[in-house]
């Protein structure tokens, strides 16, 4: 009579096999993973700057929390280490905190919009686990995401 099954020396070499391709494949999703929250944190720091730009060039509020701006104040931006907050009339609006190990770092730390929707040239980076987006500012105010440093 014969049996079916698999023989003990054929399950090793497949849970092997198995473990090999999951020891290759972890790293490679855990970089996607870091690459995705990095580019996200750079997109709500981008539509914030956005914002603020847009409530200095006198838009109406479609916010209760900035519903009280005075003419002659304007939105600002501070950042610095693992968390940035935002001003308005000097005064603290929302504080963002960045996920563990990510960190923001720039040439500047205050980013302030005219209301002519100007802005002082700013490049601020974001650097998760290796891993580094630039949200760059230029004098005309506008704001874009990059992989790579502005070229001076």
């Amino acid at each position: 009579m014969k049996q079916k099954g698999f023989s003990l020396l054929e399950i090793l070499v497949v849970m092997a096999l198995l473990s090999l391709a999951a020891a290759v494949a972890v790293p490679v999703f855990t970089g996607i993973s870091d690459k995705l929250v990095l580019r996200r944190e750079a997109a709500a720091l981008v539509s914030e700057l956005r914002y603020l730009r847009e409530i200095s060039m006198g838009y109406p509020s479609q916010s209760e929390r900035f519903s009280d701006i005075r003419a002659d104040s304007y939105p600002t931006f501070r950042g610095g280490g693992s968390e940035y907050y935002i001003y308005v009339n000097r005064t603290s609006y929302e504080r963002h905190s960045l996920p563990e190990g990510m960190r923001i770092t720039g040439d500047i730390k205050r980013v302030s919009f005219g209301v002519l929707g100007t802005a002082n040239p700013a490049t601020l980076k974001l650097d998760y686990h290796g891993l580094w987006q630039y949200v760059i500012i230029d004098v005309e105010g506008r704001i874009r995401v990059s992989d790579n440093p502005p070229e001076d």
